[in-house]
């Protein structure tokens, strides 16, 4: 006969014999130092000493140990998002679940704003700008330019919404930035009370975007503050997003198709002819990128990512690392595409000076390159156009541009190139001197 004391007692002997199992496959499990899926370092096992011990450190770096190296963690993190996504949750780790299966980063108030431009001033001050032509771009990422995807009702997506079907004078309005007055911030946020239906709503809408952070509003403002000259490429941008995929779905880079946008506008700034398409040479290298919003997200049955690369076939171009003394004649690293990080393939990777010299450029011009990770996939375009471009990638390379340029006096242009999502955190910026 079945008792309750019998379910009860079969019931804790499966529990028990369930810790158990779980807890010595914690102990005998290989473990793993890095997650590819979270494309994080996991915690180590934390070295016991009673100071540690007494301050809290130790328990709490057991305790992420734990949570690291739980049997068939990934199985359950994954599991835990998609049962929050399947529930309607929209937003996980400052990551939108938009539409079209994006997946969209947040874009937070940024609080360096004085910094950042008080640094790119003083760069600007500091070179002799006598033959040099130095312009700044700074991207507005997907939260900007695919607004419109992202989930209804949540904060960002209240600001004005920038489509391809926006007239163009109301597309000139929110994008007035290339005059760096004041006013152009001014008409931005004027716009977005034009969009509602009436007077009520554009009241509240008033009273919500006054609060919300504006990639173009804050780009606007360090273009006027810093004296760069600037180049606003988010016009192009917005003009591509109905022609393509213009954004990773599971990273926060801008894909090679809108580099090429970003490249028109540099082209547009610099009176300079733009290498077409069709004339390139275009190849898929991978369909299975996760980027790093897939990894905030842990949504593992999220849809993955093509990288797809363009070389010129009238270029002959010699690229060399510094830092490690390597030559070769491809902007791409290939080997990269079996790795986590594929987006890594462009440029390969991360050094602090590259140098690519075209040998069948048709000038002499050269261009100085201070960047962050999303110019490495555009400089495939601009390597058509100089003989000679150096990249500096200011994190790691510690002479300061101005240095160089004074060390390197061919240089005949110097772009300036960051991402708004990241530039108020850009450690890059403080080398920037």
């Amino acid at each position: 006969m079945i008792t309750f004391t019998k379910v009860r007692r079969t019931v804790v002997c499966i529990l028990c014999i369930g810790i158990l199992a779980m807890s010595g496959s914690l102990l005998v499990s290989p473990k793993k130092e890095f997650s590819e899926n979270e494309n994080r370092y996991l915690t180590k096992f934390p070295p016991f000493t009673v100071k540690s011990l007494l301050d809290g450190e130790y328990t709490d770096t057991l305790s992420d140990w734990l949570a690291d190296h739980f049997p068939q963690r990934d199985f359950f993190v994954g599991l835990k998002s998609g049962v929050e996504i399947a529930c309607g949750r929209k937003e996980i780790n400052h990551v939108y679940v938009a539409q079209d299966d994006y997946l969209i980063e947040s874009y937070t108030m940024p609080q360096n704003t004085e910094r950042v431009t008080d640094t790119l001033a003083r760069f600007y001050d500091k070179i002799d700008t006598a033959g040099i032509d130095v312009r700044l771009m700074l991207v507005p990422t997907a939260v900007t330019i695919y607004n419109d995807k992202l989930p209804a009702y949540c904060p960002q997506s209240v600001r004005t919404t920038i489509t391809s079907n926006q007239t163009a004078s109301s597309s000139d309005q929110i994008l007035s930035l290339s005059n760096q007055t004041a006013s152009s911030s001014d008409q931005t946020l004027s716009l977005s009370n034009q969009t509602t239906s009436s007077s009520d709503q554009a009241s509240a809408f008033s009273n919500q975007t006054a609060s919300l952070p504006d990639q173009l509003t804050t780009a606007a403002a360090i273009y006027d503050a810093s004296g760069i000259p600037a180049i606003d490429c988010a016009q192009r941008l917005i003009d591509g997003a109905s022609k393509g995929q213009l954004y990773y779905r599971t990273d926060h880079h801008w894909t090679t198709l809108g580099a090429y946008y970003g490249y028109l506008a540099y082209c547009d700034a610099r009176n300079m002819t733009p290498v077409s398409l069709d004339s390139l040479t275009e190849q898929t290298v991978t369909e299975e990128f996760a980027g790093t919003l897939y990894s905030k997200v842990n949504d593992y049955s999220h849809p993955k990512d093509a990288i797809t690369i363009y070389t010129n076939p009238a270029d002959d171009l010699t690229v060399t690392y510094a830092d490690t003394g390597e030559v070769t004649d491809s902007l791409y690293n290939l080997d990269y595409v079996t790795e986590k990080d594929k987006y890594s393939l462009f440029l390969n990777n991360i050094h602090p000076l590259v140098e690519i010299e075209n040998h069948a450029a048709a000038t002499q011009n050269e261009l100085l390159l201070i960047k962050d990770s999303y110019a490495n996939s555009m400089v495939p375009f601009l390597a058509h156009h100089y003989r000679k471009i150096y990249v500096l990638d200011t994190r790691y390379y510690r002479d300061g541009p101005s240095a160089f340029l004074a060390a390197h006096e061919n240089i005949t242009d110097v772009l300036l190139l960051y991402n708004m999502n990241t530039l108020d955190n850009d450690t890059g910026i403080r080398g920037i001197y």
